[in-house]
């Protein structure tokens, strides 16, 4: 059953140059695996996927879609500008 979750990538604990990745998102700091094309911290995403425990590494959220979530209200957008490297 697939299962939805946002949040914004605060932290990438590790990146392949396949683009797979193991990362941490707020609100929960919750850690998240899959194949996630140039990150930046800062993003504000949803992920569709299921949550799983590894057997080693614990609870994670494991993706296999990713979409950008468009700022709503006006911190929301003052973020998200001030993350762009041309403003």
């Amino acid at each position: 059953m697939s299962e939805t979750i946002q949040g914004t990538l605060i932290g990438i604990f590790r990146q392949f140059d396949s683009g797979y990745l193991i990362a941490y998102i707020n609100p929960g700091g919750h850690k998240i695996v899959g194949t996630l094309p140039n990150p930046t911290i800062g993003d504000r995403l949803e992920f569709h996927g299921h949550w799983e425990e590894h057997s080693q590494y614990g609870r994670q959220f494991r993706f296999d879609l990713a979409v950008t979530v468009t700022p709503r209200t006006e911190k929301e957008m003052l973020e998200f500008l001030s993350q762009l490297k041309q403003i």
